[in-house]
């Protein structure tokens, strides 16, 4: 029987950066200090969130049931990256 396993992404919402929230990312393409699209908070709304981490799981090491993990949508355009960067500067600063 194969292992599976999984890219779970920890991301941040807008500004608060080291939060952790795990979501998986089908594409395995995601890379840390990046932005992507996911569904977020209460209202489930699409934002864009910053990657703080990545990490490849198999079924004994995931930090969060992925039955029950969102996943990543997608990933950001670098338009959409710089303008989230620049306001994340911002209110960093």
């Amino acid at each position: 029987m194969e292992n599976r396993k999984w890219l779970f992404v920890g991301v941040s919402p807008y500004p608060y950066r080291g939060k952790g929230y795990w979501y998986i990312d089908e594409s395995g393409t995601t890379a840390p200090r990046t932005y992507v699209w996911a569904r977020m908070g209460r209202r489930d709304r699409e934002q864009i969130v910053y990657v703080d981490c990545v990490r490849w799981c198999d079924e004994g090491n995931v930090p969060y049931p992925p039955d029950k993990a969102k996943r990543i949508l997608r990933q950001t355009t670098l338009e959409e990256a710089e303008k989230a960067e620049e306001s994340w500067r911002e209110i960093l600063d």
